[in-house]
């Protein structure tokens, strides 16, 4: 039977790269919300036919690319699916790290729906499913029978940072844009001045305006904000669909009703988080609703 702690948290080759695997989580939704625990996971692969979304815990993630500065991380879970090492037709399977511990995978209809670490010979799973030891299947392969997924595993702040990035260029286009506008919007507003003095001659017409600029300061203080909301739960569960989808785009808030609109990609959020409603949209994404 062959052990495979030793190539967990550590580099080693696969296909000629220096990479690290660390153990990863299969899960239909967030391990987060299961085990309600105080620490963030971040998503390794949305779901697909092979397999329920990946998972990983961000600390042990962060603590790997601290640690190993530039050498991308992998799940094992996650590259042993993508070397097509899981036999569709065994309910249970599992990657032994030691004698007593290692990963389980359960697979039901040829895809991988929960896999975990697992020690002392006991799997954390639910009985009635009627599978034990004796149904499982050791998965054993040679290191360079692995082939590694397209995509590695990234922290929440890697991902940030990598949504930074697109954010500061769509920044720099809008900035050329609004140059562009203000630059035409001064030609006009040069143009209409001129009208506007040649026209306007007398006291009256100038009063007027005066008047006007009056009523309008009065309403803006009418309308000024006497006290801030509190936003935290908003703000809150927005991180959350932002750790699953960085790219995420705000639709719509009212702060009155306390309602809230975003658009996430690749991932249905109802599936994860029991506060969301979602809808399908036609190009893939989801819409997502909440309400405080």
């Amino acid at each position: 039977m062959k052990l495979y702690q030793d190539i967990l948290s550590i580099p080693i080759s696969i296909g000629g790269k220096s990479v690290i695997l660390t153990s990863d989580i299969v899960s239909e939704i967030d391990p987060v919300e299961v085990r309600k625990v105080s620490d963030l996971s971040t998503m390794v692969m949305p779901e697909s036919r092979r397999h329920h979304a990946i998972w990983a815990w961000d600390n042990d993630i962060s603590a790997l690319h601290d640690e190993y500065k530039g050498v991308p991380v992998y799940g094992l879970v996650q590259t042993v699916i993508n070397s097509g090492l899981v036999d569709e037709d065994i309910g249970l399977q599992l990657i032994k790290l030691t004698d007593n511990s290692g990963l389980y995978l359960i697979v039901q209809d040829g895809k991988v729906i929960e896999a975990d670490l697992y020690s002392g010979n006991h799997l954390p799973i639910d009985e009635s499913i009627g599978l034990s030891f004796h149904d499982a299947l050791s998965i054993e392969f040679e290191v360079d029978e692995l082939r590694l997924p397209k995509q590695e595993i990234e922290s929440i702040l890697d991902k940030s940072k990598k949504a930074e990035k697109v954010r500061r260029k769509q920044w720099v286009y809008r900035g050329i844009a609004v140059s562009l506008i203000a630059t035409i919007a001064y030609g006009v507003d040069f143009f209409l001045e001129n009208v506007f003095n040649e026209k306007i001659s007398t006291y009256e017409a100038k009063k007027s305006d005066h008047d006007a600029i009056v009523e309008r300061l009065h309403e803006a203080e009418a309308r000024r904000l006497l006290n801030w909301p509190d936003n935290g739960v908003a703000l809150a569960r927005l991180m959350q669909l932002a750790s699953v989808d960085p790219t995420i785009l705000i639709n719509d808030i009212s702060l009155d009703e306390k309602t809230y609109s975003a658009t996430v990609q690749n991932i249905d959020p109802d599936n994860i988080y029991k506060w969301a409603t979602t809808k399908r949209n036609q190009d893939g994404s989801w819409t997502v609703n909440w309400k405080e």
